[in-house]
């Protein structure tokens, strides 16, 4: 496991662009409320994490709007 300071906000936007892609249908937004910092993370795990969180929105949503708020 490799710990790097990423941007929260950059994982995430990679997370929904693999997640979302063959889902149209969906609306997805992203809220970030307040100052969002980098974080120190391993990003496979954290995308791996991400993707399944994702995953679990549009399994259980269907259809229509998923939206992510960033806070700290």
């Amino acid at each position: 496991m490799t710990l790097i300071a990423q941007p929260i906000r950059g994982l995430i936007d990679t997370a929904i662009e693999s997640s979302f892609a063959g889902h149209p249908d969906f609306q997805v937004d992203v809220i970030e409320q307040g100052y969002v910092p980098q974080v120190l993370v391993d990003r496979h795990t954290m995308l791996k994490l991400l993707s399944n969180l994702f995953g679990n929105a549009i399994k259980f949503t269907g259809q229509g709007e998923v939206v992510i708020a960033i806070r700290v």
